[in-house]
Order: structure tokens, then C-alpha cells, then sequence
């Protein structure tokens, strides 16, 4: 059995990053297991795009923002693979992403998340986001958990008190 790996991404009115968001989901060299969008009450045509461009997408949709807290814990709850990633919307992901925090999960069996580097780009080029090589074991916005930790205890992702920021310290 293939090991399979789940997509949660949280959507606000960002039609214009969710469409290459959600391609380099889709253009996986490890295709995706179930992907889910959920959708905080945009109003820019964001989630009629996800249904016209992206019909595999389960997409969730709330009349109002929920906040990114609780819109995710949301989405893990429709997950049903041993891995879930969590995506930002503005976020473009490498095409074996998937393949290698899978190969980073199989090589840990203690690991429960992946947190690889983030690139920014900019007119100059790609800048390093993260800590300009630090170790941090610190979730960010693009980063894949390891499911079955949290359902086995019946937890969710983010404590809901959070609406958005401050929540990936409070997960690490």
C-alpha cells in the first residue's frame, strides 16, 4: 500500500496565490492524497475558481473567516492519511516536496513533523526565510505532521483560542 499524504490549505481572499498553490499540489512527482481547501469567507471568486480549476479538491466553504486556527483544525478533521500537510495560500511547494517529507518520515519513525526550509523569491532571487541555517524544531506554514499522533489522542492541529499567528509556536 502506497503511503499516502493528505493536503490542508487555508484560503482568504487569495485567488491569485491559491491557483499555483494548489497546481504545485497537483504537480507532485508523489501525488496527493486527498486535498482540501478551506475557504474563510473570501469574496474575491477564490473558491469558485478552486471548483471550476481544481473539481479533485474537497473545498470547504465558510461565510465567514473563521480564522486559520480553526478553518485547519477543520480540514484535519476530513484528512484520513497517516500524513497531513499543511500549506499556506500563497505558498508554491517543489514538485518532490511530498517525496522527500515522506522519505523523512519513513527515515524517523520518532518524527512527527517536517518542517523544510522556506524560500522566499524576490527581484533578486530566492532568499532563505527561515534562520539562515539554524536548527529551530519549530512547525512554520508549510509543514507536514505525522496524523495519527494527534487522532490517537484526540487532538487537533492548533488550539482554537489562536485565530491566526502566534499558533505554530504554540503546536511546537
Amino acid at each position: 500500500m502506497s503511503i499516502k499524504l493528505d493536503f490542508i490549505v487555508v484560503n482568504w481572499n487569495n485567488k491569485k496565490g491559491l491557483f499555483p498553490c494548489l497546481k504545485a499540489i497537483f504537480n507532485q512527482s508523489k501525488k496527493p492524497g486527498k486535498v482540501i481547501v478551506v475557504d474563510n469567507g473570501s469574496i474575491d471568486g477564490s473558491a469558485e475558481m478552486v471548483e471550476r480549476m481544481f473539481p479533485k479538491v474537497k473545498l470547504i466553504r465558510f461565510h465567514k473567516n473563521l480564522g486559520l486556527c480553526a478553518a485547519t483544525n477543520i480540514g484535519f478533521m476530513n484528512t484520513v492519511a497517516e500524513f497531513v500537510a499543511m500549506v499556506e495560500h500563497d505558498a508554491v511547494i517543489s514538485r518532490n516536496w511530498s517525496e522527500e517529507v515522506l522519505k523523512a518520515f519513513s527515515k524517523e519513525k520518532d518524527v512527527a513533523v517536517v518542517s523544510p526550509w522556506v524560500l522566499q523569491k524576490t527581484k533578486r532571487g530566492y532568499v532563505d526565510v527561515g534562520l539562515q541555517g539554524t536548527y529551530l524544531p519549530m512547525v512554520n506554514g508549510i509543514s507536514a505532521i505525522r496524523a495519527n499522533i494527534l487522532r490517537n489522542n484526540g487532538q487537533l492541529i492548533y488550539d482554537d483560542d489562536y485565530f491566526a499567528y502566534a499558533q505554530e509556536q504554540e503546536f511546537s
